[in-house]
């Protein structure tokens, strides 16, 4: 290489390395002003090495909401005797006076013979220690109110539903095909 292409080369070289580092300045001072946890993520995984990287760490750490908690339910087949069980005591026990109709379209569900009901019962049990309002969207909109550490029901008839709410701090939303008659357990694990 002469003299003349090796000073044109290494001016070029130069500028384009000279734009490569500015640009990179620039995104260095945008990004330190930056409070959008997924740019500063975006730009540490795009510049490891840069002298700034632990600290964009740090600070996104500190920007990202403590510990966003989702709720994970637990969804177990129902089991309909052990329902009608409980369904009879709470009977029993004069619970079902306020609820009357909702028990007795509930009982007349379980013991349906009819392979094709259109309705299917949903149980929704809340292990949490705080009271949830499940809304449950579909065909129909549903507002459930479950005590904490309890449980509560409704006839929904049989589709796809929107499933939200909120478990103490922790937000739930889930969507389901519900066909059968089904159980939701939300909050702690047992």
């Amino acid at each position: 290489m002469n003299c003349k292409n090796y000073k044109i080369f290494s001016l070029l070289f130069l500028i384009s390395a000279s734009s490569v580092f500015a640009q990179t300045k620039e995104e260095t001072d945008k990004i330190m002003r930056s409070q959008d946890p997924k740019e500063i993520s975006a730009f540490v995984k795009k510049y490891p090495n840069n002298p700034n990287a632990n600290f964009l760490s740090n600070r996104l750490k500190n920007l990202a909401p403590a510990q966003s908690s989702v709720a994970k339910p637990v969804i177990k087949p129902l089991n309909s005797e052990k329902l009608s069980k409980e369904v009879e005591k709470k009977v029993e026990k004069g619970k079902a006076d306020a609820n009357t109709e909702k028990t007795v379209n509930l009982l007349n569900n379980l013991f349906s013979t009819d392979r094709n009901k259109s309705e299917v019962f949903v149980m929704i049990k809340n292990n949490s220690n705080c009271n949830l309002i499940v809304k449950v969207e579909g065909k129909k909109f549903f507002n459930l109110d479950v005590p904490k550490k309890g449980d509560n029901y409704l006839l929904v008839p049989k589709g796809t539903y929107k499933i939200t709410t909120k478990i103490c701090d922790a937000s739930y939303q889930s969507t389901k095909n519900i066909t059968e008659d089904t159980q939701i357990v939300l909050g702690i694990k047992k």
